[in-house]
């Protein structure tokens, strides 16, 4: 893995501030243009589209999966990049493509193509999956250290303000002129809030301008000149360290299970809630809290998670993901319930993204954390994808849906013990002459 290239270029502004906030600000209108390709804006088109071609809803909700794994799968060689090259010319390629896929959605009559398609999106890192973290998050996250809480929610919550302002827009452009004229509209968004920027504004990293990143006590929202300060030490963790670390095991671990219990429990949580007999208004209704309390969550823990770092946050995240669980274990017919169960769901996924965003660079350093995760992407992507289909056996064998979301909150206790138990490992070792590894693993502290 090369190291950071010397200095040869200016930023592309000259701002009055830090240039890292430009970074953040072309990748949240990147993930904001990402919003129809998120599963709540995608699955408003799932019903008008199985009608109109013919397809069964079971067969729709495949090219979903297809996407995950493509995207999990070409993940490591996407996070290598990132480290090397930056994400500015990958994202102008994954924007010219997303818009491609978008217009052959607009267009499509076969199945096979349409899972093609998805197959594309996923593997050239677009859609708001795994891929689009390496290309929006990994960037953000090496350009901030003092502030990062706050960068990365910033960016990461643009994901679900996308997806609520999108969803009343494809209703009723699917309404008022159908689903194909809905994919095009979306395919000319996200072409302009993405391309343009990646071309003009996204750099990899502040060393390639002879900068470093505000440190924890600096200005980083103020004087540019508060980032050529003297940084304070950074331990930086290759791929391949990294994994030999408990560490890391760990928090995979950890977001597995909860990657886990949550897709199967999101799947078929609607059609449990109208069983117990929630009525269909109040039903969407309180799902629509989801995506505004996540935005307003992810921002709140974004600053709260700079002063108190990775291992409490995630003990509060995946303790609340659990604590979420106990509405629909004792779940009723009364609108308090439901109501209470997505209100805590959305709130908890702030300390969850926030814990998600910060911990790896918190842990293993800036400088090869494209490549980390993009190893630790597929590992978790594994266990979001078969939660549905696994949680999916279970339920049609008969048994009880309450006894699954136990099961949910089991698991995210185990993944609350995991995330609180997980130090920072401890520093490597070089020898002085050769720069060889004499030690990557030892005691966390």
């Amino acid at each position: 893995m090369t190291e950071h290239p010397k200095v040869v270029q200016d930023p592309p502004l000259r701002l009055p501030f830090y240039y890292g906030w430009a970074i953040v600000a072309v990748a949240s209108v990147s993930n904001l243009g990402l919003a129809p390709l998120t599963p709540l804006v995608f699955s408003f088109f799932v019903k008008p589209m199985s009608e109109d071609l013919g397809w069964s809803l079971s067969a729709m909700s495949i090219a979903y999966s297809i996407r995950y794994l493509a995207g999990g799968l070409a993940s490591p060689f996407l996070g290598r990049l990132v480290d090397r090259h930056g994400s500015r010319w990958l994202g102008v390629v994954a924007g010219l493509i997303g818009t491609g896929a978008l217009i052959g959605f607009s267009a499509v009559h076969d199945l096979w193509v349409f899972y093609l398609l998805w197959g594309i999106v996923g593997i050239c890192g677009i859609g708001g999956g795994p891929g689009a973290h390496l290309l929006t998050m990994v960037p953000v996250a090496k350009w901030f250290v003092a502030s990062r809480g706050r960068a990365m929610a910033v960016t990461g919550g643009a994901v679900a303000l996308g997806a609520a302002i999108s969803i009343p827009i494809a209703r009723w452009l699917i309404d008022a002129h159908g689903w194909r004229t809905a994919w095009f509209v979306f395919a000319l968004a996200f072409f302009v809030l993405t391309v343009p920027l990646f071309a003009l504004f996204m750099r990899r990293a502040p060393e390639d301008f002879g900068l470093q990143p505000p440190q924890p006590g600096t200005a980083s929202f103020g004087s540019a000149k508060a980032t050529a300060s003297a940084p304070a030490p950074e331990v930086h963790w290759t791929a391949g360290e990294a994994m030999r670390t408990r560490t890391l095991w760990q928090v995979l671990i950890a977001f597995s299970l909860i990657g886990f219990s949550m897709s199967g429990m999101v799947i078929y949580r609607t059609a449990f809630w109208e069983d117990v007999g929630i009525e269909p208004n109040l039903l969407a209704f309180s799902t629509a809290l989801d995506p505004f309390m996540v935005v307003i969550a992810g921002l709140a823990f974004g600053v709260f998670a700079e002063r108190i770092g990775p291992q409490r946050l995630g003990l509060l995240a995946a303790g609340g993901y659990g604590l979420a669980m106990l509405p629909m274990i004792f779940a009723t017919d009364s609108a308090a319930v439901v109501l209470a169960h997505n209100f805590m769901l959305g709130f908890f996924s702030g300390p969850y993204m926030a814990t998600h965003n910060t911990i790896w660079p918190a842990y293993f350093g800036r400088r090869f954390l494209g490549s980390i995760q993009g190893i630790a992407i597929p590992f978790t992507i594994f266990w979001v994808a078969i939660g549905g289909p696994v949680y999916g056996l279970f339920l049609d064998a008969g048994v009880n849906p309450r006894i699954m979301w136990t099961v949910s909150l089991v698991l995210c206790a185990i993944a609350a013990f995991l995330l609180y138990t997980a130090k920072r490992p401890s520093p490597r070792f070089r020898d002085a002459g050769t720069g060889r590894v004499l030690r990557t693993m030892g005691r966390e502290k």
